[in-house]
This record gives C-alpha cells, sequence and structure tokens, in this order.
C-alpha cells in the first residue's frame, strides 16, 4: 500500500472520528449553532439563511465545488482536486470569518471532507481534529482554552497537562501540516491572496493550546519558532508575541524576559524603518 493511501485511509478514520465525538447535544448557547455532522441544506436554501456577507462568501466556495463535480463527473480527476482544493480553502476562510455563523461547524466539516477528495490529508486532518474540539468546548464536553497572563494567576501554581482530548489531535495533524506546509501552494502566497487557516495561524493555535494547558516550555518554543518562520505575518505576531513574553514570566525567567523583549522591540523597529513594509505590519 503506498503512503498517500495509507494517508488516505487514516484520515476516513480521522473524519469518522472526529464527527462521531461532535455528535452529542449541548446546552445552553451551543444549542444555536449545528452539530458538526448535521447536513447541510441545499445550496439556495442556505444562502437563504444567510446574511449578505456570508452569502456571497458561502456562493463563491460552493461555485468551485460544483466545479470540481462536474470535473470529477467527466472523469477529469486532475481538475476536481484542484477545484476541491480551492473550495476547502475558501469554506475554511468562511468559518474562520464569520466565527458566529451557526453553519460553521458543518461547514468546516465540509472543507475538511473536500481536503481528502484534493488528496491533502493534512489539511483535513487539522481541520477535523479543530472541527471536532470546537465543537465539543461549545457544547460543554470539552475545556476551552484560556490565555490568562502571569499576574491574572500569581502565586498559582503551573499545572502542566497533556492537552485533552481533541486539542492534543489538533496539535499533532497542526505540527504535520506545518511541517509539510512546503507542499501546500496556498501556503508561498501573501497572506492577502491566501485561502483558508494559513499555517502561521494553526501554529499560533497549536502554541496556545500548550500554553492554556500549562506546558510553558513547549509553548515558548512554538512562539519563538512563530516569530522565527512567519516574520512577516503582523495578524499572527500580535497575538503570539504577548504570549511568548508572557512564558517567561510564567517560568520565573527573569532574565530571559528582558532578553526577549529586546529582540521583540528590535523586530518591530527594524520593521518600522523599512520603507517597503506595510504600515499594518
Amino acid at each position: 500500500m503506498t503512503a498517500a493511501k495509507t494517508r488516505f485511509g487514516v484520515l476516513l478514520l480521522t473524519l469518522a472520528t472526529a464527527c462521531a465525538t461532535t455528535g452529542g447535544a449541548g446546552g445552553g448557547a451551543s444549542e444555536r449553532y449545528y452539530q458538526a455532522d448535521t447536513k447541510l441544506p441545499p445550496q439556495a436554501q442556505l444562502e437563504r439563511q444567510l446574511d449578505d456577507a456570508e452569502r456571497g462568501k458561502y456562493h463563491d466556495a460552493s461555485t468551485y465545488y460544483q466545479r470540481g463535480r462536474q470535473a470529477a463527473d467527466s472523469g477529469n480527476m486532475d481538475q476536481a482536486r484542484a477545484e476541491y482544493a480551492t473550495a476547502a480553502d475558501m469554506y475554511a476562510q468562511f468559518v474562520e470569518q464569520f466565527t458566529q455563523s451557526e453553519w460553521r461547524m458543518p461547514i468546516r466539516n465540509l472543507a475538511a471532507e473536500l481536503y481528502v477528495q484534493a488528496g491533502q490529508y493534512e489539511k483535513a486532518a487539522v481541520q477535523a481534529w479543530l472541527n471536532a474540539a470546537n465543537t465539543k468546548v461549545k457544547a460543554g464536553q470539552l475545556e476551552g482554552i484560556k490565555l490568562a497572563n502571569a499576574d491574572q494567576r500569581r502565586g498559582e501554581k503551573l499545572n502542566p497537562r497533556v492537552p485533552p482530548g481533541e486539542w492534543k489531535r489538533f496539535v499533532e495533524a497542526s505540527d504535520t501540516y506545518v511541517a509539510n506546509m512546503a507542499a501546500d501552494p496556498e501556503a508561498s502566497k501573501p497572506a492577502a491572496e491566501r485561502r483558508g487557516i494559513a499555517p502561521a495561524q494553526l501554529a499560533l493555535i497549536a502554541a496556545e493550546v500548550e500554553y492554556a494547558f500549562d506546558n510553558m516550555e513547549d509553548a515558548q518554543r512554538r512562539f519563538d519558532a512563530i516569530l522565527k518562520t512567519f516574520p512577516k505575518d503582523a495578524d499572527v505576531l500580535a497575538d503570539a508575541v504577548p504570549l511568548y513574553l508572557q512564558t517567561y514570566l510564567y517560568l520565573g525567567d527573569e532574565v530571559g524576559y528582558q532578553a526577549a523583549v529586546t529582540r521583540v522591540r528590535a523586530d518591530v523597529q527594524a520593521r518600522l524603518a523599512d520603507p517597503q513594509a506595510e504600515p499594518k505590519a
């Protein structure tokens, strides 16, 4: 059996497991969100339920999805995989952009399935486990991510532990994808042109998971890698830098903290002095 077929089989099991773990009934606010395994209604029916911005994004993604199906029906599988990959990226972008959409979990699940059909197995695994984790959090079945700073927890000892359930699976899948991101054509595009969840964003979420469960040394390593690997991703750095500095305070490393502050300050000043840098960056 080839490596690709092996990964495909693993991914099918991953998707099945992820969907199976997110179908439980939730309470309170979670009831307004459809579960990951909810069947999406026909396109026209669903679009009538969306607001204007959501409708446009969903419609564009679905256009690529339909093109993929037509290509597959015609036996042109290379084109079908390309269309499915584009649709999956756009559906994933819908989920990240419209965080309050009641349809975000089924749409993320569709993105994961399309990544499988496109042959992008690592991306499918990331989508599946992030979908499962978020759904379980909303249903009150999994501990959420809390990013407290050292001052807010002054005097409280760290309690390092393995991220529970789907969070651990997400971190593992994210690490695999980021390690192989060179194979993803979207990863090399400028942030403004990229579709789907960027590798830097996935790395950030994985670092935040480790931070939230008090694995500060691992979180510090991950944030440091983000700063070095994605130095031009302003949105991600804006979230990563403060937490990176906090890891030193949690670990009681004042010398390391001061050195990190100096490095970050130098990087920011260098960026400000660069006439080619975007003002936002």
